[in-house]
């Protein structure tokens, strides 16, 4: 900046130089903009919103070489570039922003953090921004801007100086906002699997973290907004993914993020948007992650990898966070937290009766049927304007002919009906009505599935009714295609295995067979059988299917001798409907 507060810029490629100067004087005291471009000889300034200056280099050379370091705000010894730079002085002020050819500069001390290799005299431009700030209920003044400050209130406690006390339930978080949990540790090593379901209110924030050191390196799993985008990243130790959704999130409106990871390989679904993939970096497949968990922002992100680049917390409302089928209770699990408001949300105050579960929904459907097998009622589903979900009400009788919308299930875990599945004979009839030509119909399992456990399943893989079973020795497979399954009538079904052998009968006049391989006869489940699918189905069924039925049930039959009354013998269910005459 000259003495007649007009900023000046010059270059030279090696032929003359150029010197562009600002038009319109520096304003004192107050933060300014300067934009400078160079594009071979032709060179541009512009200062605030004052015209672009242009001028041209002279002679025929187009590039320039720079060999030695960056300075900014002065040289070590300026008698040496006064000449071309037409001053002796060193810049007094705040430089709040330096961005060149994309990269923003940090000018922190290089190292874990920062860009700088050295300097002198260099000063904080926010100090003194709390001198005459006082929050309240023990919370603490910071630095916001340069210009700035933001009280951090304690948990119970927000508003701008923390004076406001009010109970959360559903926490919102306001740009400057953490809530602190035990990490994951060792217990992700293989598979991952992530949801959360969130209410931006901008296009950046980071929503989930945790890492494996403090030291910017080494593993991390991350969920994270960038520029309205989600984007998904984990680090097995050699290298990150980054999977970022097809789509922008609209804010102030529910979202639902899933978020897988098997090994290296990653899977990211938002809402309907489609299924996107990735995969990590090297050769390693384990993820360990010894910190902490941050959810919403985190205490100091220079304690997060490089590889996640985060800088900028959530703002906006979470819900849930489910971590491999445990959902993270929010507020009671935390063990720190800052800048936690209640977000508005009907769900707030607890509308549901009968133990039915309060959700948020990204847009509003029809209504919803929770089933509660406690109090042998079924819920009817209220919706509110704010597209959500609530189990409000009471029906007088429960349905007799069990429909299910893909997000539905029933569990039974009567020793009667486990022992006609299990074993070395199992015979199982019943009619459907299917309407989607994927999802989990039948399963009987494992808690833990790995290449060789037991399971049975039954259930429709584009459009095929497959039968999937292994007693210890290897899958089999019986598969029946035929698209009159999806003619909107009844049909039955008969599956039955005679130790190895499994047979698939469809509407009494067609059969398909099947074999496993090796010499074990034997089914050992976990004795819990899922009619219509079961939660959390990808990571249940290893994948082997993805989303459950979509469709009716009715007259369930195991060992020709146990008609199963499909809602009374049920020990728990969820989302069970009377099916209706057209689906």
């Amino acid at each position: 900046m000259q003495d007649n507060k007009k900023l000046q810029t010059g270059f030279d490629c090696g032929t003359g130089a150029a010197v562009l100067q600002s038009p319109e004087e520096v304003v004192m005291g107050q933060w300014n903009r300067l934009v400078v471009a160079r594009n071979n000889n032709q060179g541009s300034l512009q200062l605030n919103s004052a015209n672009v200056v242009e001028a041209t280099a002279p002679g025929a050379y187009t590039r320039i070489t720079l060999r030695q370091n960056l300075y900014v705000g002065g040289y070590p010894d300026m008698d040496t570039i006064e000449s071309r730079v037409n001053t002796s002085k060193r810049f007094v002020g705040c430089v709040q922003e330096l961005i060149i050819n994309g990269y923003r500069y940090d000018f922190r001390r290089g190292g874990l953090v920062g860009d700088a290799e050295f300097g002198v005299n260099v000063g904080e431009c926010s100090e003194g921004l709390c001198d005459n700030v006082v929050c309240q209920n023990g919370g603490t003044c910071h630095a916001k801007t340069a210009d700035t400050s933001i009280c951090l209130c304690p948990l119970g406690f927000h508003g701008s100086i923390c004076e406001k006390e009010t109970p959360v339930r559903i926490p919102r978080f306001n740009g400057h906002s953490h809530l602190e949990y035990a990490g994951l540790g060792r217990t992700v090593l293989a598979f991952t699997e992530l949801e959360a379901v969130i209410k931006p209110e901008a296009v950046d924030g980071m929503v989930l973290y945790n890492g494996y050191t403090l030291d910017r390196k080494g593993d991390f799993l991350a969920l994270a907004l960038r520029n309205g985008f989600v984007e998904f990243s984990f680090d097995l130790g050699t290298g990150p993914a980054r999977i970022r959704s097809a789509m922008p999130l609209a804010l102030n409106q529910w979202h639902v993020i899933r978020a897988s990871r098997t090994g290296l390989q990653g899977v990211l679904k938002v809402d309907e948007q489609p299924e996107v993939t990735g995969q990590s970096q090297g050769a390693y497949t384990q993820l360990t992650l010894l910190e902490n968990l941050f959810i919403g922002g985190h205490h100091n992100f220079d304690h997060t990898s490089k590889h996640a680049n985060l800088s900028t917390s959530f703002a906006g409302c979470i819900q849930k966070i489910v971590v491999n089928g445990r959902p993270l209770r929010i507020l009671e699990e935390k063990v720190n937290g800052r800048n936690i408001e209640p977000c508005e949300h009907p769900c707030a105050g607890e509308p549901c009766m009968n133990g039915g579960e309060c959700v948020a929904k990204r847009r509003c459907t029809s209504v919803t049927v929770l089933w509660d097998s406690q109090t042998p009622t079924v819920k009817t589903a209220h919706t509110y304007a704010q597209c959500l979900v609530c189990c409000v009400a009471e029906l007088e009788r429960m349905p007799t002919k069990p429909m299910f919308s893909g997000s539905s299930f029933l569990i039974y875990t009567h020793s009667d009906i486990a022992k006609r599945i299990t074993g070395n004979k199992m015979d199982v009839q019943l009619y459907i009505r299917p309407k989607g030509r994927n999802g989990l119909l039948l399963w009987s399992g494992q808690d833990v599935m790995t290449t060789n456990s037991d399971f049975v399943a039954l259930g429709f893989v584009d459009g095929s009714l497959q039968l999937h079973y292994n007693l210890g020795s290897g899958k089999a497979l019986v598969a029946y295609n035929d698209s009159r399954l999806f003619d909107g009538q009844w049909h039955f079904i008969r599956v039955q295995r005679d130790n190895r052998d499994a047979y698939m009968e469809v509407d009494s006049r067609e059969i398909v067979e099947g074999s496993s391989p090796g010499s074990y006869t034997m089914l050992n489940t976990n004795r819990i059988l899922y009619l219509g699918g079961m939660p959390n189905v990808a990571e249940g069924t290893d994948n082997l299917f993805t989303t459950n039925y979509v469709g009716c049930v009715r007259d369930l039959l195991l060992a020709t001798d146990l008609n199963v009354q499909l809602i009374e013998h049920a020990q728990s269910g969820r989302n069970v409907l009377q099916c209706r005459k057209h689906l």
